[in-house]
């Protein structure tokens, strides 16, 4: 009976020790895996469900719709425990985008029914969140939903990335003289442009002067400071089309998503590793890497599941990857 006291007693001690933090500091989540802390969020271990449709009904797929639903996952470029993220509620009808902080798990709606265009929002600096309407005009709003202000009215900006010094690199289109051409400007939070880059990009991301982007499947990064570009791996003529989501997985990766998956490219030697692959039900897109390059990405799947003969019902959630490790899980956003 007596090692058992002592035995309870440092367990509580571990349980009391292992969950301290300053008071003027956040708390640190080690999740997932689960810890002593327990997290207020519940992570579902994920179980890979991929099976090949039958052949799709003379008359069409029927879709049974999805009561809630959970796309466009985005990291706060400050804290790794916070996202935001879409919610959609089949019963009312409504879109809302959510700030989430897995770790206190408080949720903050920031819009409700607001009109995306192309992209998903994005988190700037300075907890300012930017996003493109249907009109491909740029608008801001705080993390905590305050200060929603359109930043430009010229019906031409697309791809807002954060930049270096609080600023935005943005792919204006030269409408309507010439719709399909694109130049990339740099633009400060009041919408003014500030700079052109001598070369084009499309999806982009920046990290410790380094700009790494594609361009016509060809892959590459910029040094800012040298201006010297980097070829890394071209996909012309492969399977992989319609790249997305381009990001700096780390110091050496690339990660982005296209039709066949989720990948990683080595900056250095091109190697090129699918981490998931999609499947006949089952598909990745919009994915977001951890601000701290630790290997960790928040993504949405949507994966299918036979009702009937002629039924598919719909999931669309969001998941939690360790690169490192391959562990996933589904993220409980449930209402």
């Amino acid at each position: 009976m007596k090692i058992y006291y002592h035995f309870t007693l440092l367990l509580i001690l571990c349980i009391s020790f292992s969950c301290q933090s300053d008071d003027d500091t956040m708390p640190v989540c080690d999740i997932p895996p689960t810890t002593l802390c327990e997290a207020p969020i519940n992570f579902i271990p994920f179980i890979d469900t991929c099976f090949i449709l039958p052949p799709e009904p003379s008359g069409g797929w029927f879709f049974k719709v999805d009561s809630f639903f959970f796309i466009l996952p985005y990291f706060n470029l400050e804290n790794k425990e916070e996202f935001l993220y879409n919610e959609h509620t089949s019963i009312v009808n409504k879109t809302f985008l959510i700030n989430i902080n897995i770790c206190s798990g408080e949720k903050k709606i920031l819009l409700e029914d607001p009109i995306y265009g192309l992209v998903k929002p994005t988190w700037i600096h300075n907890n300012w969140i930017v996003f493109t309407d249907n009109m491909e005009n740029l608008w801001k709003v705080k993390s905590n939903g305050d200060s929603l202000a359109q930043m430009t009215f010229e019906h031409q900006f697309r791809y807002p990335t954060p930049f270096p010094n609080n600023k935005l690199l943005v792919l204006k289109r030269d409408y309507p003289e010439m719709p399909n051409v694109y130049h990339s400007v740099v633009m400060n939070m009041d919408g003014e442009i500030l700079d052109t880059l001598e070369q084009t990009v499309g999806i982009s991301d920046y990290h410790n002067g380094k700009l790494a982007a594609v361009l016509s499947y060809e892959f590459f990064f910029r040094d800012l400071s040298t201006q010297e570009v980097t070829s890394i791996i071209n996909l012309e003529n492969t399977d992989h089309i319609f790249i997305y989501d381009i990001y700096w997985l780390d110091e050496v990766h690339l990660i982005w998503y296209d039709n066949i998956g989720m990948h990683k490219v080595h900056v250095e030697t091109g190697e090129l590793t699918t981490l998931i692959s999609n499947c006949d039900n089952r598909s990745i897109f919009s994915i977001s890497v951890s601000p701290e390059l630790d290997g960790s990405v928040i993504f949405m799947e949507r994966h299918y599941t036979l009702v009937s003969s002629t039924t598919l019902q719909p999931r669309r959630r969001i998941f939690k990857l360790d690169t490192n490790t391959g562990e996933q899980y589904e993220i409980d956003l449930s209402p």
